[in-house]
């Protein structure tokens, strides 16, 4: 899965590791964005699960004729947790557009139902600020964007900290746009560049830097987009290349590095009424190079590598009657390690292991298959959807069962043949006009190709059924999660318990003075009921979260 905003890489380290946040506050979005099938290779060549897009339109696209923006204050029981946002529009002339928007919020340590789990707190801000040129021929602008983050790893773990430890994470994104319309042959063309850094320090008790990593990244981009041509009903072309610095400090020998990048793509549309085809192809080439080559290393010879490889995908939609549709999609998919699955040597504090790379991985490729059955009328919808992702080169870091000298469990990134299948179902049901009821289930199992042994970390089957009754001014729904126990299990795995827990929320949602308010009360796990998320890292010292109380107040105008 790719993370992006604004449709651009986020360029923090949190594909690095499962103690690692995404350097982003969603609270801002102006909506959220999934892209799967083709459409997904405009973005990257790893997105075989797909892409999820944070849009907040930080350089703004059109001008507003009169202010307008939303104050958001939100508090939670269960961490007593306090935060805020509030966003703006408005111009400054007639044809430029400014965007101003500042958050925060801070969190105590979470509660549970057998005691409190210490040093989770966390203190988060945003701020963030962009203008253009909007006019009938497009727009060229810029934007300003800083995020912090200190949070805290609890402890507890073999090799970890009494007391946790710390990360204290840092971002500066600058980003320019322009959108030209109407240009020869093409309905647009934009040039999307950027620059972000971000640095990521995990502390000891008494602040003391235990592992640092750092991270720049430059990147340009080049979209052009063309509207009906011959067959072709709709599609685009570009080019992309990127820059990328990484650092690393602490008791991590990781080795700095420079990674270059470029990409060529193109998607097109052909709508063959009932049927709809879409294809995507992409040629990817990198380059990693660690400023400090050693061909003796103890993990192999850290040594420059180069990886370079052409993806694609093709999907179908066919409309088999006004209320069913069929689709299917296959693509190849391609991801070259990081620069920590190659070279890292060392312990890394927040995950409580020490990690050690492998210089010999070669690219992670996949064939992904997912086919879907979807049927809608006036108040029913019903899809299920089927997938099967063999993965060539699948890279994990994979526990050892030795520890190191200070009693860290060893963990080698290792690549390996895998397989990744599963179902997901949803059913969306109207009975009256104002009441309705919906169910969602997903089961996914992996396995290591070779000797069919399990995956580590796949979550068990799981299942979701909510009922809601909503009017112009007010709503009430709850909803029951199920998870069933997972005992399929990687090595040194440990197994979980099923468990259900139930929710329920209210909101109003009124008109005064011209703004409209709303208000959301929301009561999480009813029950206060003991379970244990198997993909949580601390689900063996601690339960999640116990009861919650949360209150959202948000106002437009």
């Amino acid at each position: 899965v790719l993370m992006l905003e604004d449709g651009a890489r986020v360029g923090d380290v949190s594909n690095a590791s499962s103690d690692h946040a995404n350097a982003l506050d969603p609270s801002s979005a102006r909506r959220i964005e999934v892209v799967r099938g083709p459409g997904a290779i405009l973005y990257g060549s790893n997105a075989l699960g797909g892409v999820i897009n944070v849009i907040r339109d930080e350089v703004p696209t059109a001008s507003v004729h009169h202010p307008t923006g939303a104050l958001t204050l939100s508090g939670r029981s269960v961490n007593s947790s306090l935060g805020g946002s509030g966003e703006t529009r408005f111009n400054v002339a007639e044809h430029v557009p400014v965007r101003i928007e500042l958050s925060g919020s801070t969190a105590g340590d979470l509660n549970t139902p057998v005691g409190t789990l210490q040093n989770t707190d966390l203190t988060t801000w945003t701020a963030s600020g962009g203008t253009s040129w909007v006019d009938d021929w497009g727009h060229v602008g810029s934007a300003f964007r800083y995020y912090a983050n200190r949070y805290g790893i609890p402890g507890g773990f073999v090799g970890g900290h009494e007391d946790g430890v710390t990360i204290d994470m840092q971002r500066t994104s600058t980003k320019v746009s322009a959108l030209k319309r109407d240009s020869g042959p093409f309905e647009s063309v934009s040039f999307t560049g950027g620059h972000t850094w971000y640095k990521h320090e995990e502390l000891e008790p008494g602040d003391i830097l235990g592992t640092q990593f750092k991270r720049q990244t430059v990147s340009g981009e080049v979209l052009a987009r063309h509207g009906e041509a011959g067959v072709l009903t709709a599609g685009a072309v570009g080019a992309r290349a990127s820059w990328g610095s990484y650092g690393f400090g602490g008791s991590l020998s990781t080795p700095d590095s420079r990674r270059v990048t470029v990409a060529m793509f193109g998607y097109e549309e052909i709508d063959l009424d009932p049927l709809r085809v879409e294809a995507g192809l992409r040629f990817d080439w990198a380059r990693v190079r660690p400023l400090r080559e050693d061909l003796t290393a103890d993990i192999g010879p850290v040594r420059q590598r180069d990886f370079t490889a052409v993806t694609g995908s093709v999907g179908a939609l066919y409309s088999a009657s006004p209320n069913v549709t069929l689709g299917m999609n296959v693509a190849r998919a391609f991801r070259i390690p990081d620069v920590n699955e190659l070279f890292s040597e060392g312990p890394h504090l927040a995950a409580y292991a020490f990690e050690v790379g492998n210089p010999d991985l070669e690219s992670e490729t996949g064939i992904g298959v997912d086919a879907f059955a979807r049927w809608a009328s006036d108040n029913v919808a019903v899809e299920v959807t089927v997938f099967r992702n063999d993965l060539s080169g699948y890279v994990f870091p994979r526990e050892t069962g030795d520890t190191s000298r200070v009693r860290l469990p060893i963990y080698q990134h290792t690549g390996v043949d895998a397989l990744l299948k599963g179902i997901e179902t949803s059913v969306t049901l109207g009975l009256t006009d104002r009441v309705s009821v919906e169910g969602t289930t997903s089961w996914v199992e992996g396995s290591l190709s070779e000797t069919g042994d399990p995956l580590p970390l796949m979550p068990p089957f799981q299942a979701r059924f909510g009922a809601s009754y909503e009017t112009p001014v007010w709503f009430v729904d709850g909803d029951v999660r199920f998870a069933g126990e997972q005992t399929r299990l990687g090595p040194f795995e440990t197994a979980t318990d099923g468990y259900t827990t139930l929710s329920a929320a209210a909101g109003l949602r009124l008109t005064l003075a011209g703004r409209l308010h709303i208000l959301t009360l929301s009561l999480e796990n009813l029950t206060d009921a003991e379970y244990r998320n198997h993909l949580s890292r601390v689900k063996d010292i601690m339960p999640e979260a116990g009861r919650n109380l949360s209150l959202t107040y948000r106002v437009l105008f």
